[in-house]
Formats: structure tokens, C-alpha cells, sequence
């Protein structure tokens, strides 16, 4: 149990969690929790820990993470019944011994029941005090009880809970405005497939790279293949809507190819109804139908979000279709394949729809 934690907290300190992941996945029979029923106190603490951080590495939708929770409340349920007989019936030294490595594993225990209900619910954001004091008093414990092996996997599971902490999604956005932090709840919440912490390069243009400094405007992001680009697209999309909220601001996201296009929009769809965020998408035909003048132009029910090809942006620029509200945003997909002829059309139409709607911030993607 010691090597399989410590070695799951050196891979995500070293940004290899996918890694991680993949290993639980391909030895999930030789990797679970030995059976609790009958051992003694200490060992039963260690396994339903052991069975926790699988659950924290794993992060496998809710179930895993109210696992940990649930594993935690019937610790402390047991506690009365276990704890007296496993330091009294033992002699003296020993008994000093174990009351140093309990002590040590409830603080253990509490540490990560802060880190379970943070990542799942993002209410308190002095988590990191709250860390740094119940790991040091563990690993403090730990020490006394003259466990090495014990203490030394503390210290890794300290330096992993804070990175956690930080690449959690409620961290990262934590100080950009209310409707980001309705999104966050939205996606860490769903049933299907939530999302509870970004990647390591989703971190660093967040964090480190000042994707949502509203100072600049224009930022490229060049990510690699699956390096989720499409959800750190939305985060400065809120950030623009509610920039714009009192002008009915839009967003026009362009996608190269119609089948990105409804790819796209089908995603924003799912992760924005929920808080009110209305997307639309423009087909992919050389003219504007009827169906599309009337979106176009509905102000009662109007659009925040709109997804389209740059030739089908273009043909509302040409033919003055343009919503007149402001354009807060405008976001370029694959902007690495606008080369040539389309790079010259992309490059007029920012012009165009800088002039007519305003200065808007830019934002180009490239994989």
C-alpha cells in the first residue's frame, strides 16, 4: 500500500496523473483494498485511507469522491469501539508507540476529508492552511512513532494534496466572477463525465500564462492534442458575457469545418443550459434562410454564444447580418489551418468585425 501511494503521489506531483490513472485501470483486481474485517485499529484506519487516495487519484465521477467521505464518517463511528482496546491492551511502550501513529492517522484522515469535500464542493478556500496544519501534526506523530516508511509517504501526500488543491477547477477560477463560478459547479456536479480538475497545461494558461487578464487583446494558446482546449475556451467566454452582461454582449466562436462546428456547439450546449448560456450555430450553406434572419434578429430570445464556419461569419459581415450588440469575444478554433485564401478571409473578417461591433479581445487556439 506504502509504494503503490508513493508512487502515485510522485507521478501527479510530476504532472503524469493520466499515467497514474491508466495503471488503476489495467491492475484494478491487484490494487484494491485489503479486507478490513477482523484487524486492528490501526490497520483498519490504513486501509480505508489507502482505499481514500486511490479514490482522490482516480477521481472516477462522484462516486469515488463520496466514497471518500462515506469511508471517513465510519471511521470516526468506530472510533469509540476500537481505539481504547488497541493502546490499553498493549504494553506500556507500545501503547505509546500506537497512541503517536493513531494520533498521526486522524489528522491523515481529516486532511483528506478537507481535500474530498473542497474538491467536490469549493467552499473553502483557506484549504491550503488547513492542509499545511493537519499533515504537519501527522507527519509530527509520525515521527514519534518511529515509522520512516510512514512518515516519508506523508510528505509525499502533503506535496500532492496542495497540487490537487491547485489544479482543481474551483482554484483556478476562484477570483473571476459568479457566472465562472456557476459553470464550475454545473460541470464538477453532472452525472455524466464531471469534471473536477484541469490539466497540466489547462493549469499553466490559467495560472501561470494570464489567459483571463482582460489587459490583453489578443492571446494565441497553442496546446497539444487533447490538452483540453475546448474547456479552457469557456472560462474567458463567461468572463466576456459577464464583462458585457448590461450590453446583451455575443460571442462568435469560428470554427474551421461544419462538423467542428456542431462538435462544438453540441459540447457548450450540454455544459452551458444549465446556467443559462444560449448557444447557436450557423449552418454551413452560402446563404442565410429565414430560420437563421429570425435568430439573427431576436432580441427577445437572443443568442450569448454563436458557432460558425469563418465563410459563413464572413457572409453576415458581407451581407450586414451582424447582431447589433456588442461583440465581447471572438474565438479562433485550429487557428493553425488558416493558411492561404482562408487566412486572408480570416484576416479580413476580424477587421470587419472589429470595426463594426467594436474592439473585441481575440482568442486563437492552435493543437
Amino acid at each position: 500500500m506504502f509504494t503503490i501511494l508513493k508512487a502515485s503521489a510522485i507521478a501527479y506531483c510530476g504532472d503524469r496523473w493520466s499515467d497514474i490513472r491508466d495503471y488503476y485501470n489495467a491492475h484494478a483486481e491487484s490494487i484494491k483494498p485489503p479486507t478490513i474485517l477482523p484487524t486492528q485499529w490501526d490497520n483498519r484506519i490504513l486501509y480505508r485511507l489507502f482505499d481514500c487516495w486511490l479514490r482522490l487519484f482516480r477521481k472516477d465521477g462522484w462516486d469515488d469522491l463520496h466514497g471518500v467521505l462515506t469511508a471517513i464518517a465510519e471511521l470516526r463511528s468506530e472510533q469509540t469501539q476500537y481505539e481504547a482496546q488497541e493502546i490499553f491492551l498493549n504494553p506500556a511502550a507500545d501503547g505509546r508507540l500506537m497512541a503517536f501513529r493513531l494520533v498521526s492517522m486522524y489528522h491523515w484522515a481529516r486532511a483528506t476529508e478537507l481535500l474530498a469535500t473542497f474538491v467536490t464542493h469549493g467552499d473553502n478556500m483557506s484549504i491550503c492552511v488547513d492542509l499545511d496544519k493537519h499533515f504537519e501534526a501527522a507527519i509530527t506523530s509520525a515521527e514519534h512513532s518511529g515509522d520512516m516508511a510512514y512518515e516519508l509517504l506523508l510528505h509525499w501526500l502533503h506535496a500532492t494534496s496542495i497540487l490537487m488543491v491547485k489544479n482543481s477547477l474551483w482554484w483556478g477560477t476562484r477570483t473571476v466572477n459568479s457566472r465562472v463560478t456557476k459553470f464550475v459547479k454545473s460541470v464538477t456536479r453532472r452525472e455524466a463525465k464531471p469534471i473536477f480538475e484541469m490539466l497540466p497545461p489547462q493549469r499553466a494558461a490559467l495560472l501561470e500564462c494570464g489567459l483571463l487578464d482582460q489587459a490583453k487583446t489578443a492571446i494565441v494558446v497553442d496546446l497539444p492534442t487533447s490538452g483540453g482546449k475546448t474547456l479552457l475556451s469557456q472560462f474567458p467566454i463567461l468572463q466576456a458575457l459577464n464583462q458585457f452582461n448590461e450590453d446583451k454582449g455575443w460571442v462568435a466562436y469560428v470554427a474551421p469545418t461544419k462538423a467542428l462546428v456542431a462538435q462544438i456547439t453540441r459540447r457548450f450546449r450540454r455544459d452551458f443550459d444549465p446556467i443559462g448560456i444560449r448557444v447557436e450555430q450557423l449552418t454551413a450553406a452560402v446563404e442565410i434562410d429565414a430560420f437563421e434572419e429570425k435568430l439573427l434578429n431576436d432580441g427577445v430570445n437572443r443568442f450569448d454564444v454563436l458557432v460558425a464556419t469563418p465563410e459563413k461569419m464572413s457572409l453576415l459581415v458581407r451581407n450586414n447580418k451582424v447582431p447589433n450588440r456588442p461583440l465581447a469575444l471572438i474565438v479562433l478554433d485550429e487557428a493553425h489551418t488558416y493558411d492561404g485564401s482562408l487566412g486572408t478571409e480570416i484576416s479580413w473578417l476580424l477587421k470587419r468585425l472589429s470595426k463594426r461591433v467594436g474592439g473585441a479581445q481575440r482568442l486563437q487556439f492552435m493543437a
